[in-house]
């Protein structure tokens, strides 16, 4: 159990600072506005999904040790958490598109050097009150 909270915290730690406005000014100062732009958003989506693999990977090796388990009522609950993350993560990738809700769509203009490329858009937060577009930065 222990070594399964510490991968959990460690991710959880690691997201969570990437995830900061200190964390994302300061790549924004060491790399310049247009390389951020271009990215930062694909680099944390990279650092998120390899963070959720790598202690689930770890977790999955040690003896005797489930991810989780539960059932009846409390099995109903964990799939309709998962359900509604799906269906917001479904819902923001659908106002922005694959290509910006991923971070990738201004990769190719960048590495082919041309002068415009999309800004990085606002990710922090989502409410349940707003269903609207997401805003851009």
């Amino acid at each position: 159990m222990p070594k399964t909270a510490g991968a959990t915290a460690t991710n959880a730690l690691v997201h969570s600072v990437s995830a900061s406005d200190d964390t994302k000014r300061q790549a924004r100062s060491l790399m310049g506005t247009r390389a951020y732009d271009v990215l930062y958003r694909t680099h944390y989506n990279t650092e998120a999904t390899l963070g959720l693999v790598a202690p689930a990977a770890y977790i999955r090796r040690l003896p005797g040790v489930e991810l989780y388990h539960a059932k009846r009522a409390a099995a109903l609950a964990l799939r309709a958490g998962q359900l509604a993350g799906l269906a917001c993560t479904g819902w923001a990738e659908r106002q922005v598109g694959p290509l910006r809700f991923s971070g990738q769509d201004g990769l190719v203009p960048y590495a082919l050097g041309k002068p415009e490329i999309p800004p990085s858009p606002v990710g922090q937060g989502f409410s349940v009150l707003d269903l609207g577009p997401l805003p851009e930065a």
